[in-house]
């Protein structure tokens, strides 16, 4: 189980957690929220930046572990987190 920190918050705009336990301690993940108008249409843009550093033996196998579907995985994600904060 990983163990995470809120290291930065700005309400409705930015949010980061800090891992601290596990193979990607001093990992940070961070979520940029921008409100945009497509053609008079208001829209929310959820941006996610992922700063992966793996620790020990890791820092070996970390390429062999970033499988491909992983992107993929994490668009979905954000997607989903995106369509929740739409809805509030």
């Amino acid at each position: 189980m990983l163990n995470e920190k809120l290291v930065d918050y700005d309400r409705n705009r930015k949010f980061a957690f800090e891992f601290t336990s596990g193979p990607i301690r001093g990992s940070k993940e961070t979520y940029t929220i921008e409100e945009t108008t497509d053609e008079g249409n208001a829209s929310t843009k959820l941006s996610r930046e992922f700063d992966l550093r793996f620790g020990g033996i890791f820092k070996l196998l970390g390429p062999l572990l970033v499988a491909p579907g992983f992107r993929e995985e994490k668009r979905v994600e954000v997607d989903n987190i995106k369509r929740l904060l739409e809805t509030t």
